[in-house]
């Protein structure tokens, strides 16, 4: 009896797309590189790293971050339908809070890398 209800359980689970977990998974992988790269940028600045190994590691922040909230805005948009459509709301509305707290992170990523390069220019 027992079994049987397992059984119906798990034929009642609703599968996220494999698509959607792969995005979701390069993003999760690119933020935790982001702030890695801003650790490193931090520690450069301490351990009198040269300009041009600093420039580097901004640039490489500044196409991470564009790369990342461009997969991110699919994830938003694909929560906000399933949200809709699907009866388990709680993970969707978990989900799409931790993507709008990562584009908003990668925004301040990409404002921060244009600062330091206009301030390293001198204007």
């Amino acid at each position: 009896m027992k079994k049987e209800k397992n059984s119906n359980e798990i034929k009642k689970r609703i599968k996220t797309p494999f698509l959607y977990r792969i995005t979701q998974t390069i993003v999760l992988s690119l933020l935790i590189f982001c702030f890695f790269l801003i650790i490193l940028y931090v520690v450069g600045n301490f351990q009198n790293f040269q300009d041009k190994s600093q420039q580097t590691i901004l640039s490489v922040l500044l196409f991470t971050s564009i790369l990342t909230s461009f997969l991110t805005i699919p994830i938003i948009i694909e929560n906000i339908i399933m949200i809709f459509t699907i009866k388990q709301k709680k993970n969707r509305i978990i989900s799409l809070i931790f993507m709008i707290f990562t584009i908003i992170f990668c925004i301040f990523c990409i404002i921060f890398c244009g600062a330091i390069e206009l301030i390293s220019e001198g204007f």
